[in-house]
């Protein structure tokens, strides 16, 4: 973006809730607030769509670096980096209690990602550094002073950008209750400040996460107006039934909402391209599942609290290799598997959980649909098999 010499100002109107509500006009220089920084950044891949326009977006957390495989070529287009904690100033966080460094930020600075990032690299695999903040408190105090607080983001991220090759940034900027009007428009405010100083600094890529009640319920995020300056957005399709549920049940049934459970991919999906163009919209979907403990073998069983925890692929092959009489099926009604057993103990189990199948539906779904691509939580819980109608995707 050209250097102005004239002031460019942006008015910001809030409006206030309730009744009669009054009109505040905010107006900000915020392109003389935000940084540019002039470094000599190692080579880094541009565009993380294939040639057919298809993105696949694998996220990387620090917890599972070891256990991701080493080469992701023919399988993403994008390694996203998860992540750094961002605070209510815009500052990254790289301590997390005194003398304790935060998870994310010590695995990049320390070396620990480096292997995986460098040979993402090698296979033209474009690279995303995402900050995050799920603390409501946090969340508030960031958005109420959007310049400034996002050009200290930008002060603190576009260096580490430079420095390992990142061409996107992704906001997970994760706030599940209801937003006034004001919030929301703030929020829109720190994330086009935050866009406009990525593209001064040679940066033009910048990804939002929404959640699936975003498009519908009046969050924090609006779907409508950042979906105009973001380049895409990440729809978290995942976790319709978790580790906490009083009841089993799919991860991310693609169907089954209205009758079988509450909600699912496809009605989330349609919801928000009332909002936001199809090609705009990543659909995220789960590379794990989920197991309980259950009072009973029948599917929506009842679970003993506390027993709900993550599983990945290879748990899933080497519970079914050796479960005395589970049965494992894939249930069309949901697009998801699940399995049934009996521990040695004589307790029941279930576990629900994506494989090649479930992840071939959702392809079909995202090409159908005509969205910009798949999104992939989380690199490390999967297996080949489960990854395979990915590379077909691609192809």
């Amino acid at each position: 973006m050209r250097k102005r010499d004239i002031v460019r100002k942006v008015v910001l109107a809030v409006v206030g809730l309730g009744l009669g509500g009054m009109l505040a006009m905010v107006v900000v220089n915020y392109r003389d607030k935000l940084p540019r920084i002039m470094l000599s950044p190692i080579p880094a891949v541009q565009s993380g769509q294939n040639g057919q326009g298809r993105e696949v977006i694998g996220f990387l957390p620090y917890w599972l670096l070891a256990k991701a495989q080493s080469d992701y070529a023919g399988k993403i287009t994008t390694l996203t980096y998860f992540g750094l904690a961002v605070d209510g100033q815009g500052q990254i966080q790289k301590f997390s209690n005194p003398g304790e460094a935060e998870p994310g930020w010590y695995a990049l600075t320390s070396g620990r990602a480096d292997q995986l990032l460098q040979a993402a690299r090698a296979d033209k695999i474009a690279l995303s550094l995402l900050v995050f903040s799920g603390d409501p408190d946090t969340i508030s105090q960031l958005v109420s002073d959007p310049v400034g607080h996002a050009a200290n983001l930008l002060t603190a991220v576009i260096p580490l950008m430079q420095e390992y090759g990142f061409t996107d940034l992704n906001l997970d900027i994760e706030n599940t209750g209801t937003a006034s009007d004001s919030a929301r428009a703030q929020f829109t405010q720190f994330v086009k400040t935050v866009k406009d100083g990525l593209i001064q600094n040679g940066i033009n890529s910048l990804t939002v996460e929404i959640t699936t009640n975003d498009a519908v319920d009046k969050k924090l995020i609006d779907v409508a107006e950042v979906g105009k300056i973001a380049n895409q957005l990440v729809l978290m399709a995942y976790d319709y039934h978790f580790a906490g549920s009083l009841v089993t049940g799919p991860v991310s049934p693609i169907s089954g909402g209205g009758q079988r459970f509450e909600y699912d991919v496809t009605t989330a999906v349609k919801q928000t391209l009332v909002k936001l163009a199809a090609d705009k919209l990543v659909l995220g979907i789960p590379l794990y599942g989920y197991e309980w403990e259950t009072l009973t073998p029948a599917s929506s069983s009842a679970v003993i609290p506390g027993s709900g925890q993550v599983i990945s692929s290879s748990r899933v092959q080497q519970t079914l290799a050796v479960c005395d009489g589970c049965l494992a099926v894939y249930d069309d009604r949901i697009g998801e598997s699940y399995a049934t057993y009996r521990t040695p103990q004589g307790d029941w189990e279930q576990m629900f959980y994506p494989d090649a199948r479930s992840t071939s539906d959702k392809t079909q779904f995202v090409q159908k649909l005509k969205l910009r691509g798949l999104a992939l939580w989380a690199l490390g819980y999967e297996d080949d098999q489960v990854l395979a109608p990915i590379g077909q995707y691609l192809k």
